[in-house]
């Protein structure tokens, strides 16, 4: 068992063109979608995986059908995450299984982050951390009302999950909710954005596309998606 330390948890759907968004698909057609997709996931996995012993990172993945391909695009995070396979045939079971299996192997607090929100660095998973020393549940809000984060300092109860995803359009709301019944200590956090096509990240605080790598922004212009559709101009990233 590991030590008694906090983890962050990634929950991740192998990239493939049946379970891209449908948008994305008719934007850029099958092969620039899924290059868009692993850019994306691999920039967010460089931001947040930990570079010392800081907290532990389990990269919770699916289907288990496609192990061998996620061990080798994924090689290089080696020693920084631990590749696990996912279980479960929908979201609430997929997310209350990757959370109760961080604490089954000894963590302490855990913190689930999508790996589409750019907005997230080590930094502020450390603050996150931190934040539960006072909080049992944190809920990070997308501006569409799903999820970019959430934290707990004990798993979450199944039901929880599935009362906030039938609730189309208030899954954070109704986790708070639920959370308020419970007598837990919870907060809100600010809205950030996930990246689920490319005028999603014109929308990006400027702050956030100014700290992108160059390598990054030039592997967007090859895609030809780094364009400000608002603006009607290509952004500068």
């Amino acid at each position: 068992m590991l030590s008694r330390k906090p983890a962050l948890v990634v929950p991740l759907e192998f990239p493939e063109v049946l379970n891209l968004p449908k948008p994305l698909v008719d934007q850029l057609g099958a092969a620039s979608s899924l290059a868009f997709t692993r850019l994306i996931v691999e920039q967010v996995l460089r931001q947040i995986l930990p570079v010392d012993d800081a907290y532990r990172a389990f990269i919770m993945f699916r289907p288990k059908e496609r192990t061998s391909d996620v061990q080798q695009w994924l090689a290089w995070t080696r020693g920084r995450a631990t590749l696990e396979w996912n279980e479960g045939h929908d979201q609430p079971q997929l997310l209350c299984h990757a959370i109760s299996f961080a604490f089954d192997e000894g963590a302490e607090r855990v913190l689930v982050v999508e790996p589409s929100c750019l907005e997230i660095r080590r930094s502020r998973i450390e603050e996150l951390f931190a934040a539960m020393d006072e909080n049992d549940l944190l809920i990070g809000p997308t501006p569409d009302r799903r999820l970019y984060a959430l934290g707990c300092r004990r798993p979450l109860p199944h039901e929880w999950l599935l009362q906030a995803f039938a609730a189309d359009g208030h899954l954070p709301v109704t986790l708070a909710e639920l959370a308020e019944r419970a007598g837990w200590n919870f907060a809100m956090l600010d809205d950030a954005l996930t990246i689920r096509t490319p005028g999603d990240l014109a929308a990006l605080p400027a702050d956030v596309r100014a700290s992108l790598p160059t390598k990054f922004r030039h592997a967007l212009a090859v895609l030809e998606v780094a364009h400000d559709d608002s603006q009607n101009r290509t952004t500068s990233y």
